[in-house]
């Protein structure tokens, strides 16, 4: 998997192609099956954001749906719903991104365990959309 991030990571984060260039590029030449999708969609997410945070939560949502539809509930997982949701609230969809947060805690709470320190981050990122 580290070498698919790795690959995908190269072409992404050339400059010197057009964005849209570099993503299609990538969409087409390794999101080739649901695992690999996934982690291509959450990279694709992870270049767009901060500088477009609208087309980020799209590559997000595609990420999540995949892991989702697997029945999978990991850390990874977890993180792509906090990035989804800081996503959200940068262009307002403050519902969306309550929903995220919400699911990455109790994902986090799951895997983790209640008392674990790193759910303070996302006990603040739910406190302030309330």
């Amino acid at each position: 998997m580290e070498n698919l991030q790795d690959q995908v990571n190269e072409i992404l984060k050339d400059e010197s192609i057009n964005r849209q260039v570099r993503i299609d590029t990538v969409e087409k030449q390794f999101a080739v099956d649901e695992t690999s999708s996934a982690i291509v969609y959450k990279l694709i997410g992870d270049l767009c954001y901060p500088d477009d945070a609208w087309y980020s939560s799209e590559y997000y949502a595609k990420a999540i749906e995949i892991w989702e539809s697997q029945g999978l509930e990991t850390i990874d997982l977890a993180e792509i719903c906090e990035r989804a949701a800081k996503s959200f609230v940068a262009i307002a969809g403050f519902e969306e991104a309550e929903e995220l947060f919400l699911k990455a805690l109790n994902i986090k709470e799951k895997l983790l365990g209640e008392g674990h320190s790193s759910l303070a981050t996302l006990y603040n990122e739910i406190g302030v959309l309330r």
